[in-house]
This record gives structure tokens, C-alpha cells and sequence, in this order.
């Protein structure tokens, strides 16, 4: 979300419940963030506009299936068994409440046994130092890929301590982390 205040409360309001009320029917990822870019659109947010990440999850088997839409948000990363990290790469689409046609896709990721996918706000990569130096997208992907074999909870409070001794527990922008991980094998 751009800002602060009520009309930022506001503008979360409005991307809550009309997710919601999408979300309802049986419709992919992308066609569920661009509705909210359509009700951005029609509100007078005086140039406010968001990021979001919409994901529909399933089981498949001992796997989990996500299906991720991404409006403009920063792109998320897959955690492997083997502490391998791939960042979630390719079209993010556009910022949401900004333009009519933000270019949304679908993705697919898989999840093996003991696998993690770990979203993210850009306050994470964004916080800085006092030196002005921010923790970035590099230093992320090298945490995680130490976080194989921790639980969902435990790679997103590791994430969270680090990006907040990484700025002196100076907090300019929000912090937040998502893991969804599947279930390791017995």
C-alpha cells in the first residue's frame, strides 16, 4: 500500500473485501488481482495503489501445488529440500490502482516435501542500515537457503530478525513475511 493513515486504511479496506467477494468465485489468480485493479480504479484513491501477491494453494499428494498472480510486488522465493533458493522470477505485472491494463500472469510452483515458498514485503529487501546500505535481495536469498529443514513459522521469524538487526530495530516501512511449506516426508 502507498501511505499512511486513513486513507491508506482505506485502500486496504477496499483490496480486502474485494478479494474476498472475487475469491468466491472459481476464477484464476490473475483475474482475481486484476478485478481489484478495476476497483482501485473506479475509486478516487488520489494516486494511491498497492502491491499484491494473490496465490490459490492445493495438495497435491505429498506435494502442494500454488498458483501465484503477482501485481507488482516483489516476487517471493522457493525454498528447496536441499537449501537450494530459486527467486520467483519472470513477469510481476504492474502495480495495482495505477494502470488499466497491469499485465497480470499466472505461475506455477511446486512444492516437494520439505519445501518452502517465502513471500515478502518490500520492506524486507528495502531496510537499511545506517550506512544507508539496504539488506537487498541477495542477502534474503542467502538466509533462506541456510532456513532448510525449519518450520514455516521458524524460516519467516528468522527472516524477520535479521532484516530487523540489519536496520537496528529502525523500522521505516513494514516487515512482512508469508512461508507456506509442505509437509516434509516421514
Amino acid at each position: 500500500m502507498s501511505g499512511f493513515g486513513p486513507e491508506a486504511a482505506a485502500l486496504t479496506g477496499l483490496a480486502r473485501y474485494t478479494i474476498r467477494a472475487c475469491a468466491r468465485h472459481d476464477r484464476p489468480p490473475w483475474a482475481i488481482l486484476a478485478e481489484l485493479n478495476e476497483a482501485m480504479l473506479r475509486q478516487d484513491l488520489q494516486e494511491r495503489f498497492c502491491t499484491a501477491i494473490y496465490a490459490r494453494v492445493r495438495r497435491d499428494g505429498d506435494k502442494i501445488e500454488a498458483v501465484l498472480a503477482n501485481g507488482g510486488h516483489p516476487p517471493g522465493a522457493v525454498l528447496r529440500d536441499d537449501g537450494s533458493v530459486e527467486l520467483l522470477e519472470g513477469q510481476p505485472g504492474l502495480l495495482l490502482g495505477a494502470f488499466p491494463e497491469p499485465a497480470l500472469h499466472d505461475r506455477q510452483v511446486i512444492l516437494s516435501p520439505g519445501e518452502a515458498l517465502v513471500l515478502y514485503t518490500d520492506g524486507v529487501v528495502e531496510a537499511r542500515d545506517r550506512a544507508g546500505e539496504q539488506f537487498g535481495e541477495e542477502r534474503l536469498l542467502e538466509l533462506v537457503g541456510t532456513c532448510a529443514g525449519r518450520s514455516a513459522d521458524g524460516i519467516a521469524r528468522r527472516v524477520e530478525l535479521a532484516v530487523l538487526d540489519h536496520q537496528a530495530d529502525e523500522t521505516l516501512d513494514d516487515i512482512a513475511i508469508v512461508v507456506l511449506r509442505a509437509r516434509p516426508a516421514p
